[in-house]
């Protein structure tokens, strides 16, 4: 007898009549109390489902689209025959990814070209100088007033996806 199945739950409700009431062999009550111990048994076993059902490292089948879903939309689906261990390996990869940092950029457009990126952020006094820095200042070096750094437009990659420089002026 396992916790939560039916002979569990049959013995809990015969625990809690009163004693004398019935005598320790009653077919029709022993019938009576295993369907209702049957539900009971039928609705744990179900709210364990539901429960590795509620996370993404748990869920399965149909539930593991649900939950993906959720997360990335329709541009993120199961491919055809693919396991759900492969599935949500990929899923977590896609939403766990780093996205909004100059390292995520970065690698995004190293992987997208295969080219390394020079990123001029020009705000980032290490990209663009300032008064007063060290190694870095207006007219010296970094990428205002340097003649080695030729500013690109306001905000922008120094580079674009090609590898090019974009146009000034």
């Amino acid at each position: 007898m396992a916790p939560g199945d039916q002979p569990d739950f049959l013995s809990r409700l015969r625990s809690t009549l009163p004693t004398g009431w019935f005598p320790s062999s009653a077919p029709v009550l022993t019938s009576v109390l295993s369907g209702i111990a049957q539900a009971f048994a039928d609705l744990f076993s179900l709210a364990g489902f539901i429960a590795s059902q509620a996370r993404l490292k748990t869920a399965s089948g149909a539930w593991l689209d649900a939950a993906v879903f959720d997360y990335l939309g329709l541009s993120f689906s199961r491919a055809a025959g693919e396991t759900d261990a492969s599935f949500r390996a990929r899923a977590m990869a896609a939403i766990l990814v780093a996205r909004n940092t100059r390292a995520a950029v970065k690698n995004a457009l190293l992987t997208l070209t295969g080219q390394q990126p020079l990123i001029f952020e020009p705000r980032n006094t290490m990209d663009a100088g300032g008064y007063g820095t060290t190694g870095t200042a207006y007219n010296a070096a970094g990428g205002w007033g340097s003649y080695d750094t030729p500013p690109p437009p306001h905000g922008c990659l120094r580079h674009s996806v090609s590898g090019r420089s974009p146009p000034q002026g």
